[in-house]
C-alpha cells in the first residue's frame, strides 16, 4: 500500500510541524485572548462570586439585625474604638 505523496519525506515533516504549529498557537490564542479557563481557574471565580452575592444578600439583614440590638449603640462604640 502507497501512501499519498502528502505523508511522504519532507512533505510529512512540514505537515506535522504545521499541525503542532496550529495547536500551539491555538492554545495561547484561546487562553490568552479567547477566555479560556482551566477548572481551577473557573471554580475559584463561581466560589467568589457565589460569596460577593451572600454578602450582597446578607448585609442588609444583618445590619437591620445589629441596629435592633438593645445594646446596638454601645457595641458600636466598641467596634469603631477597635483598630481593624
Amino acid at each position: 500500500m502507497q501512501l499519498p505523496p502528502m505523508l511522504q519525506g519532507e512533505q510529512l515533516t512540514r505537515l506535522l510541524q504545521g499541525a503542532v504549529a496550529g495547536f500551539g498557537l491555538t492554545l495561547v490564542v484561546g487562553f490568552g485572548f479567547g477566555g479560556w479557563q482551566l477548572a481551577s481557574k473557573a471554580e475559584k471565580h463561581t466560589r467568589d462570586s457565589v460569596n460577593s452575592a451572600l454578602v450582597t444578600a446578607l448585609a442588609p439583614i444583618c445590619a437591620e439585625k445589629f441596629q435592633r440590638a438593645a445594646d446596638a449603640k454601645a457595641t458600636l462604640v466598641k467596634l469603631k474604638a477597635t483598630d481593624s
